[in-house]
C-alpha cells in the first residue's frame, strides 16, 4: 500500500537528516542529547523500520488483489466479485433475495461447463436447493488478452430465498468442479 511506502520514504528522510547533522553539527543541543551508544542504535532502529516499511508497502501493491473487478462485456458494464483470479460472479443487477437474477459466472480457468451443469446452493440457514440453470458460454472478447478471463457463462435467472453469503458448488456430470461464495442482500 502506497502509504507504507510513504512512511518508508519518510523514516529515510528522518535518518538522512540524522546523519546530515552529525556532519554539520556533531556538537548540536540535537546530536548530544544522545548517550553514549545510543544515536548509533536509534539509526539502525530508524533504517531498519524505514526498508521493514517500504518492503511490506512493495510487498502489499504486488499481491495484492482487488475483491471486485470492473469489466465490460457486449457493451455492458459489469462489476465482477468473488475470487478475483480464480472465479467470480456477476449480474445484470444487485442480487436480492426473492428477487430473479441473471448470474453470469467469470472463470480464470478453463471449466468447460455444458448444459449437464448443477449448482448445489447452499444458504446461511444450513438449506441446500439444486439449480438445473441453463448455461451458455458468452464469448469473453478483451477479458482474457486484459484480465486473464478465460469463461463467461451466463446461467438462466434464479430466485434466492435467503439472503446473506450463499455457497454456489458448480458440478458438472455429479462431480464438483468448483465453488463460489455469492453476496445476497434482502429485499
Amino acid at each position: 500500500m502506497g502509504l507504507y511506502i510513504l512512511i518508508g520514504i519518510i523514516l529515510l528522510g528522518i535518518v538522512a537528516i540524522f546523519i546530515i547533522a552529525d556532519k554539520v553539527a556533531p556538537t548540536s543541543a540535537m546530536m548530544s542529547s544522545f548517550k553514549k551508544g545510543t544515536y548509533k542504535k536509534f539509526m539502525i532502529g530508524m533504517s531498519i523500520a524505514a526498508l521493514l516499511s517500504i518492503s511490506y508497502g512493495i510487498y502489499y501493491s504486488i499481491t495484492y488483489q482487488p475483491p471486485f473487478l470492473d469489466i465490460t462485456i457486449e457493451d455492458n458494464e459489469y462489476t465482477i466479485f468473488g475470487e478475483i483470479g480464480e472465479l467470480g460472479y456477476f449480474s445484470d443487477s444487485l442480487v436480492r433475495q426473492g428477487q430473479a437474477t441473471n448470474l453470469y459466472l467469470a472463470s480464470w480457468e478453463e471449466l468447460g461447463l455444458n448444459q449437464n451443469v448443477q449448482l448445489i446452493v447452499e444458504y446461511p440457514s444450513g438449506k441446500e436447493e439444486i439449480w438445473w440453470p441453463t448455461v451458455s458460454i458468452i464469448e469473453p472478447d478483451k477479458l482474457q488478452n486484459k484480465y486473464g478471463i478465460k469463461e463467461v457463462y451466463r446461467c438462466s435467472p434464479y430466485m434466492f430465498v435467503e439472503s446473506g453469503e450463499v455457497q454456489l458448488t458448480v458440478q458438472q456430470n455429479n462431480h464438483a468442479v468448483t465453488s463460489l461464495t455469492i453476496e445476497v442482500h434482502s429485499k
